[in-house]
Parts: structure tokens; sequence; C-alpha cells
């Protein structure tokens, strides 16, 4: 099987991305033909190789994206330019959803093919609220949860009950909305401990460098650089559609404080789709969850796990709560899924021919939704596909 997945520029340093390379990677592993088109051209550069995957830029990827049995993209910010390209290719498209926010794009739109749309959405929480809340186009015939795609030996470094040797408070991405006001105030709080910050790689700000016991370092191509280095990491963010690297430092064993879900109604703290219930359906009581308004939660908490059987208790909740989770085991649900849409729904060059020209085609049947998938459960629950025709 062919399958081509979109992104903005090779590597685009966002969870969009990382969650493409790691499904792409192991389609690849698995004897699959894979390629990765971009929407934005970078200097002269028209094809390149990034970890093994070949890119090229849209205008040059006919081959590929003829190729292809199925299409997939992230929903934000090139499904415009996708949905104008598939208006020729008709392929099946599958549409990851990574925050519950910008929902234009997945809401009626006009269109001249029949290609089948599906929508894939980061968690089940935002899943709900996009079910619930959003007039999806109906031209979406399938609508699921999946998790953050990874692999194993990409991300850990420590065997299952080591106690983690790093010597770091760490934020990861340390922009505003990730909560650098907080990760500051502590760092001001406890001058005697090492702070580890890695510098905003989207929505980029100028950090503040003045505080001596905090180490600023550029985004790392392995998160096991920086996290081999923490102790504890912190996500006081105002938003978190999931936390996958809440996840990548508690399978090595790292305590995790994170913001709980705020209820609210000040729209400068809060997002239609809401704050971090995504992160905390999966990581539950696990690890600590905070007030990220409140910094006395926060250095409360880091005092307590100064204690060593408390600290190596969090630890063990941490193990604990991501290998029950056999994230990597999703993949085998992701290739069946992938080869099931380039079978049911290929669209025949005849059909696609006759398809040219044609406008406001309509789609009328009423969708139908998979149930979401249940705390640590596999995706993709609700049976074989989620609308029947």
């Amino acid at each position: 099987m062919k399958i081509v997945f979109f992104a903005q520029i090779m590597p685009d340093p966002c969870g969009a991305f990382f969650h493409d390379v790691a499904i792409a990677k192991e389609m690849q592993r698995r004897g699959h033909t894979v390629s990765f088109v971009t929407t934005n051209r970078v200097r002269n550069s028209l094809r390149g190789v990034y970890r093994g995957l070949p890119w090229v830029y849209y205008t040059n990827a006919e081959n590929e994206l003829n190729g292809a049995g199925v299409w997939s993209t992230p929903h934000f910010p090139m499904i415009s330019i996708v949905r104008r390209l598939n208006e020729r290719f008709q392929k099946p498209l599958v549409t990851t959803m990574h925050f519950g926010e910008d929902t234009k794009s997945i809401t009626p739109y006009s269109r001249a093919g029949q290609w089948t749309d599906i929508l894939w959405i980061i968690s089940n929480h935002i899943r709900n609220y996009v079910v619930e809340k959003i007039p999806l186009s109906p031209t979406f015939r399938i609508v699921e949860s999946i998790r953050p795609a990874m692999i194993e030996n990409e991300i850990r470094f420590n065997e299952r009950g080591t106690v983690p040797t790093g010597d770091c408070i760490t934020l990861i991405n340390a922009n505003i909305l990730k909560g650098l006001p907080m990760f500051l105030e502590l760092a001001n709080k406890f001058p005697d401990r090492k702070f580890l910050g890695v510098r905003p790689y989207y929505n980029r700000i100028s950090v503040p460098e003045t505080l001596p016991n905090i180490e600023w370092i550029d985004i790392q191509d392995d998160v096991r650089t920086i996290l081999s280095r923490t102790r504890v990491l912190l996500v006081p963010s105002f938003y978190e559609s999931w936390g996958r690297v809440a996840f990548e430092a508690m399978y090595n064993g790292i305590p995790v404080l994170y913001t709980k879900p705020s209820d609210s109604r000040d729209p400068q703290m809060t997002r239609p789709s809401g704050t971090t219930e995504g992160m905390q359906e999966w990581i539950g009581e696990s690890q600590y969850a905070l007030n990220n308004l409140k910094v006395d939660e926060w250095a409360d908490t880091l005092n307590e796990l100064d204690d060593v059987s408390t600290y190596a208790d969090a630890s063990r909740r941490a193990y604990e709560q991501t290998y029950e989770m056999n994230v990597f085991g999703d993949f085998d649900g992701i290739e069946r899924k992938f080869q099931e849409y380039a079978v049911q729904f290929a669209v025949s060059t005849e059909k696609s021919k006759s398809m040219a020209g044609q406008q406001g085609t309509s789609f009328a049947s009423p969708l139908r939704f998979a149930p979401p998938s249940r705390g640590n459960a596999m995706p993709f629950r609700g049976g074989r596909f989620a609308l029947k025709r």
C-alpha cells in the first residue's frame, strides 16, 4: 500500500508532525510505501529525505499523490490546499484533528469530488466536543478518536521500575500557552534548584534568560536528550489536547505536574473545547493535577517530591499508568484502517473523471459515530466502520 502524509515543511516541530512521522516510519517498516508532501516551500528545495522518509513539494508530487491509496493530513493549517489537490486525485482522505480549536475546517464545505472524508480526533474529550457542538461536514463518513502515535525505542531510555537520575525541573516548549510564567515563578522560588527550559518552537517568544538557575536549550531532535536530564516535568499549560510529552516522561518514570482542567468561564483562561481534559482522561489520578494560577500548589508538590519514598512512588505510578495503556500497539489498528480505507473508499478512474467540473455534490446520508474508546483502552472502538451505507 502507498500512503501520502501532508506537512507544512520537513521537519515541522509540532505534535501533529511527530504523530505522522511515527506512523509513516512504522508503516514503512511494515513494507508500505510512504511519502510526505509539503505545502510550504523552503528555499529552492523541492525534494529531500528526512529520517529515511522521502518528501516532495506538492507542485512536484503528482506521482506520489496519484499513486497513493490513501492520504493523511492534519486538520490545520493545510487542509484547504489538500482538498483542492484532491479535487483532481479523489483519494480517501484521513484528517487528524490535533486540537479542539479551528473547527471551520471540519464544517460543511463545497467541493466537486466524491472522495471519502475520515476524521480522527486526538482525544475522546475533543471528539465528544466536536460531535456534540460542531456542525460537521456530512462528507465525513467516519469520526473516531485516536491517540498520538509513538515508537517505543525512540522515547524509552529507562527500564520499567528504574528511578530517574535526572536533576532538572523541566518545561518543554516554553511559551505563554505552555505555562512559562509559572516556570519562571518556580525558578525564582527555588534558586538553588536546576531548571531546564526548552525554548518555544511554536508560538515563539523571547524567553527571559536572566535567572542563573535556568538553563535554556533549543528543541532537540531526540526527546530523550531532554528527559534523561529531567527529574520532574512541568506541564503548567492553559491548554493541552492530549499531552504527548507527559506520556514520554512518564513512560520513563518521571513524575509530572500538570494543570488540572478549569471550569472558568473566562475566555482568556479556557477554550471552547476545554483546557486539559484530554490530558487528564489518560493520566487519571496517577500524577499531580494542580491549579496553574496558584504557584504555591506547585512549589509544595515539588517540596513533597524531595522525599525519596514519595518520589519513588510517583515514579512507580507513572510507569504503571503508561505501560498499561499499550500505546505502541495502536499501529496494528492504524495499518488495518488505512488498508480498509484504500479498498473500501477507492474512487475509480472513470468515476473520478466524471466528477470533473461538477459542483455542489450532495451528501445527504446521516452520520453515525463510533462510540469513543474508554480510559486506557485501544482506540478505534465501535465496529469496523463508523457509518454504514
